[in-house]
């Protein structure tokens, strides 16, 4: 490993994590999504600066900055398109800007395994098989949406309102659960069973799309 070690090339970008505050990932048939730098976080301004996964933007700005030039492959403009690294036919143009600047672009072209694309820099020619997935940058806006936001601990749930009644949540729990309908005796008729899994699913939403606002 220590002959592979001394060959590896220089990093594609010089950058760091904090100096990027957008990216926009744009896809075949002009599909295309940003994501903005919101204090700790990230958000989609095309989904009304709806959260993102904070966790996978990092990891994904991550992996892109650890990229090297390990393994340069052809450069000739044919080879460019049959790789689909064009400037105009490519499977993913990922630009990465601080305050309006472009700071890079890369693009992603025909993948060579699970987690291996072909690479080219914007404004070079040469390209790199470089160990990143497609799919670790999706161009959808709904493969970016935190969909754990609306997640709860389900101890945090203490009422519920659901066809006309209003369960609430008997703290601390007594001998006769920990669910009981509001204004009634602790022991009127509520099964525990079926509060108890309503609060669970309740507690376990997740966001699968995020709608976009009509015009007016």
């Amino acid at each position: 490993s220590g002959r592979r070690d001394a060959k590896k090339g220089a990093m594609m970008f010089a950058l760091e994590a904090s100096q990027v505050d957008r990216i926009t990932i744009e896809g075949p048939d002009y599909g295309e999504t940003e994501l903005l730098r919101q204090g700790d976080g990230w958000v989609l301004p095309d989904r009304g600066d709806f959260p993102a996964d904070a966790a996978k933007v990092d990891g994904m700005l991550q992996r892109l900055l650890a990229l090297r030039e390990d393994f340069p492959t052809e450069s000739d403009p044919d080879a460019l398109i049959r790789f689909k690294l064009a400037d105009d036919s490519f499977e993913r143009r990922i630009t990465l800007a601080n305050a309006g600047e472009t700071l890079a672009t890369l693009y992603l072209g025909s993948p060579q395994g699970p987690r291996q694309t072909h690479a080219r820099r914007a404004g070079e020619d040469t390209a790199y098989a470089v160990a990143f997935g497609l799919f670790d940058a999706p161009f959808a806006s709904d493969d970016w949406t935190d969909k754990d936001i609306l997640r709860l601990g389900e101890t945090d749930i203490t009422g519920i309102q659901v066809n006309g009644l209003h369960i609430v949540a008997a703290i601390p729990a007594d001998s006769n659960g920990r669910w009981q309908l509001e204004g009634a005796e602790p022991s009127a008729g509520l099964s525990q069973a079926a509060a108890g899994r309503l609060a669970e699913r309740l507690a376990e939403l997740q966001v699968e799309q995020v709608l976009e606002r009509e015009p007016g």
